[in-house]
């Protein structure tokens, strides 16, 4: 107990970081959406009118969740700019452009917010409207989805260069080794040895013993 209790002391303090911050709230933007939108196609299909809505406000927050998440992000750039560039690593770049590409991101979650808005108002099955809004939905939720997702990929990536060659750096190594083999053949089968037995001239009478019979 004592260490369930220290351990979520350092846990809130850590969320005071805006480092340890946009993490804690970036799968949000791609678990959480795509819960609710899971949520509000079940209850479509069900015909259940408030596991629509219930639905429908989790995806709608967990769209609103990118401000916090931007704001977040912004404050650690700075940070995160400061530390790098003491090291010749170029996560520090990578970083900075991904936080602008996340940027360019922001209409995807604001139509996000303001189509579940308007379909909780005009509801999902009472009329044309209330249909098409639903398909939009679904629609903005999927690219919402899919962006949250392929950021979060490019910042591993930074992080974890190897991501981007989908090849581990021992497979690299096998791999050269291999078409070196198959270059020079002669490399992979084994060398022959000569073996000459020592030659003993002084006792070259030795070699006219004949053994006992």
């Amino acid at each position: 107990m004592k260490n369930f209790i220290l351990q979520t002391e350092q846990l809130f303090e850590a969320a005071q970081d805006a480092g340890y911050r946009f993490l804690l709230i970036e799968p949000i933007l791609s678990y959480g959406i795509g819960f609710g939108v899971l949520l509000f196609v079940i209850g479509f299909f069900l015909k259940h009118e408030k596991l629509q809505i219930a639905g429908l406000v989790a995806a709608g927050l967990a769209a609103l969740s990118f401000v916090p998440y931007m704001t977040a992000r912004q404050e650690a750039l700075t940070i995160i700019d400061q530390i790098y560039k003491l090291s010749p690593s170029d996560r520090g770049r990578l970083f900075k452009e991904n936080t602008e590409l996340w940027s360019n991101s922001t209409w995807i979650y604001t139509t996000m917010i303001i189509v579940v808005t308007a379909t909780l108002i005009a509801g999902a099955r009472r009329n044309q409207l209330g249909l098409g809004l639903s398909a939009v939905t679904l629609l903005i939720g999927m690219v919402a989805i899919q962006n949250s997702l392929w950021m979060n990929y490019l910042d591993a990536s930074a992080a974890y260069p190897n991501l981007k060659s989908h090849r581990a750096p021992i497979e690299e190594i096998t791999r050269r080794s291999t078409k070196s083999s198959n270059r020079y053949p002669e490399l992979n089968s084994p060398q022959e040895e000569s073996y000459a037995a020592p030659v003993h001239p002084k006792n070259d009478k030795l070699r006219q013993i004949r053994p006992i019979r």
